[in-house]
């Protein structure tokens, strides 16, 4: 199909993609500036709050799989109608939720829905146009992706002050409709083999399904309250079982959900490792930075955003770049050179955070990020989906999207042990330095405040006349636990990048 694709207008088809991934980037983003006119409408409590924001993205990184297995199986349109058609139903119900279960309920479907065309879009892009062209395609579509990312916060605020936050669910049925309509006309019926005759063992779901949930969740009480959290734990156990469960019934079903045949593929093998690496130091990344400029400098939603913005732009600008060099330059030597970059991006950016946080100090470092996050994406893509049969494309998507919604998780949960254990013992060792003695309710409050747990400017007012210097104190120790953990991901990154460059070169290397 790479020569001779059924689908006449492949560019129009890429144009319908890129608007579903426009739609599920914006949908997850837009949602975070609205949480506080959602919470004064239906009076959610903290922990409902929550949900509103993760239940999305974890239903999302639950059904990936599944998801693309099915694409695979029926090949890639009508499961991707039809998870744009619930997509649309569940955002217009939505709109109309009355309190918190309908909420979150709806949002979970979204996740769900969406977890039925993204895989099946991803396939799409490799194998709509002609080989060369694969990377640029890909590219297009996560530009779209980004720019939803970046115009979600935008488009809520100016729903929000003319309208209501219900107009955040609606606002995504036009875009998903339209989508819709495209993919319906210009992708022929037959474009993609089908295999209806494989069976999906159904029992390989659940348990998978269920630890990819578990784990998840996990993960994201991990980052919130610790190992000392006993329900972060009991989901983390539940996590392994059901993932054991998986394990051995997968191994012993003639059509196992995954197959881990595809372990042997040293090609997908080595680009998972990459997108868990870029995954993990990106989430990361971006998590502290949000949380240190708002929590811990004190600067309001807006000026945060700001600093954002050479990152956004970077990634727009060079997912189109990177997809064009695809055509030009091998995608392996494009993908090293990101998974590269986002090192050189985390060290510089931890070493800088020592020394200032003015806006142009920092642009170099969040720029960086967002350049070579965007070279890395597409090429990655296309490195490891395209190493696999097509018949295994969309569950190869699946599979890779899931692990960077994980290893994601993951990286936030890094951050913030990172943050919990040497930020609050960097604090109380420099107030000792300075001869500041706290009771042992203070120091608690010390741990709580640094974590986001506590406002700075609430606990400040316990500390009575040592607040300044405990502020101050707190702020460089802070930024120096993020230095450490940038140190930390930037060595991931250098690591990795020494045992797989190597495996993929030696050929050279013998020539030579």
């Amino acid at each position: 199909m790479n020569q001779t694709s059924p689908i006449r207008f492949p560019w129009i088809v890429i144009l319908g993609i890129s608007l579903s991934f426009f739609l599920a980037s914006y949908d997850t983003t837009a949602f975070n500036l609205a949480l506080v006119s959602i919470q004064n409408d239906l009076q959610l409590s903290l922990s409902q709050l929550d949900w509103v924001m993760t239940s999305m993205m974890i239903a999302l990184g639950t059904f990936l799989v599944p998801g693309g297995k099915i694409s695979d199986k029926y090949g890639h349109k009508y499961p991707m109608i039809i998870g744009l058609i619930t997509f649309s139903l569940v955002s217009v119900l939505g709109g109309f939720a009355q309190n918190a279960p309908q909420l979150i309920s709806m949002r979970i479907l979204q996740g769900a829905t969406a977890a039925l065309f993204w895989p099946g879009m991803q396939a799409i892009s490799l194998y709509a146009v002609k080989e060369s062209k694969r990377t640029l395609a890909v590219g297009v579509s996560q530009f779209a992706g980004a720019l939803g990312i970046a115009t979600g916060p935008l488009l809520s605020g100016i729903l929000l002050n003319y309208l209501s936050w219900r107009w955040v669910f609606w606002t995504t049925v036009p875009v998903a409709l339209l989508s819709l309509v495209i993919i319906a006309i210009f992708i022929p019926d037959k474009a993609f083999e089908q295999h209806k005759k494989k069976k999906i063992d159904l029992a390989s779901v659940f348990f998978l399904c269920g630890a990819a949930f578990s784990l998840i969740h996990a993960l994201d009480l991990l980052g919130r309250y610790g190992f000392v959290n006993q329900q972060s734990l009991t989901w983390c156990a539940i996590s392994v079982v059901l993932f054991w469960f998986f394990i051995v019934r997968d191994d012993n079903i003639r059509e196992p959900l995954i197959d881990f045949e595809i372990l042997k593929n040293k090609q997908f093998v080595s680009g998972v490792l990459v997108r868990i690496m870029a995954a993990t130091s990106y989430f990361s990344f971006l998590f502290l930075t949000g949380f240190a400029l708002q929590q811990i400098a004190l600067l309001s939603a807006e000026e945060s955003s700001f600093y954002f913005l050479p990152l956004t732009i970077g990634l727009m600008i060079f997912s189109l770049i990177a997809g064009w060099l695809g055509r030009y330059f091998s995608v392996k030597n494009l993908m090293f050179i990101g998974l590269f970059g986002l090192g050189v991006a985390c060290l510089s950016y931890g070493i800088l955070l020592q020394f200032s946080l003015d806006y142009w100090v920092l642009t170099t470092p969040l720029a960086l990020m967002g350049i070579f996050f965007g070279i890395m994406g597409p090429t990655n893509t296309v490195f490891t989906i395209g190493s696999l049969p097509k018949s295994l494309t969309a569950t190869g998507a699946g599979v890779l999207t899931m692990l960077l919604m994980i290893f994601g998780s993951v990286g936030i949960v890094i951050a913030s042990i990172f943050i919990r254990f040497f930020g609050t013992r960097l604090t109380l060792s420099s107030l000792k330095t300075s001869e500041i003695s706290l009771s042992s309710v203070q120091e608690s409050l010390v741990e709580q405040t640094i974590t986001g747990m506590i406002p700075i400017k609430q606990a400040m007012v316990r500390f009575g006349e040592h607040a300044e210097a405990v502020y101050l104190a707190l702020r460089k120790s802070f930024f120096q636990a993020m230095g450490l953990d940038l140190y930390l991901l930037a060595g991931m990154i250098f690591l990795t990048f020494a045992i797989l460059v190597p495996l993929h070169y030696k050929k050279v290397k013998s020539q030579l």
